[in-house]
Order: structure tokens, then C-alpha cells, then sequence
């Protein structure tokens, strides 16, 4: 049971990246949330190093071997992901909240996780 709350905490931070990824992307309009420099850290800081702690604990692979292949899996993998979380959680009130809340699933699963192992 904890190899799913992990594997659901490493994709929750990976489509968090994601989203951010889509919302700067689209034509839409600004995000709010993307106008102070440290919330739109946020979501890099959990696709590229956050995503990591669940996959090294799933894996049993060193963390900094890990880094190193959760980048090219963030960009290929993190649009697949993010079109999965956003049809099942997306809120419709903007980027900013949909990424908060793929973050909040993520660290929740992830304490389930830890506690289960």
C-alpha cells in the first residue's frame, strides 16, 4: 500500500510542475500567482526536487541518480500527468490554486507513504 501513496505523491509533484508549465504557457492570460518570484519557485522546487523523495523510496536508488533522471522525466512525463490531475482536480479558479492543490495531495501522500513504510 505505501508503493501507491508514493507513486501517487511522485506524480502529484511532478503534474504541480506541470500545470505551472501549461498555465505560463497559455494564451489565457497571467496567473496571479506568477507575479511573486518565490510562488512560482513552488512549483519547480517540487517537480524537480521534491518529486524525488518519493521516487528514491520507491526505487532504492541514490537520491543524486535520481535527480538526475527526474530531469528528463519532468519535461516528458509532466504533460502526460498534468492532463490527468487537471480532468480529476481542477478547480476552475485558476492555475494557482489547481498547482497548490496537486502540492497538498502530493505532500499528503507522501506522509502516508513514509508512515506506512
Amino acid at each position: 500500500m505505501d508503493v501507491l501513496f508514493l507513486a501517487i505523491s511522485a506524480i502529484s509533484f511532478i503534474a504541480a510542475f506541470g500545470i505551472h508549465i501549461q498555465a505560463s504557457n497559455s494564451s489565457d492570460g497571467w496567473c496571479g500567482y506568477m507575479a511573486i518570484p518565490w510562488m512560482s519557485a513552488i512549483p519547480w522546487i517540487s517537480g524537480f526536487v521534491l518529486a524525488v523523495i518519493p521516487q528514491s523510496l520507491l526505487f532504492n536508488i541514490s537520491w543524486w541518480w535520481l535527480f538526475l533522471i527526474n530531469i528528463p522525466v519532468v519535461y516528458i512525463l509532466g504533460p502526460l500527468f498534468t492532463g490527468f490531475i487537471l480532468r480529476r482536480i481542477a478547480s476552475g479558479k485558476g492555475a494557482g490554486i489547481d498547482v497548490i492543490t496537486s502540492l497538498c495531495i502530493a505532500v499528503i501522500t507522501l506522509v502516508i507513504g513514509i508512515i506506512l513504510r
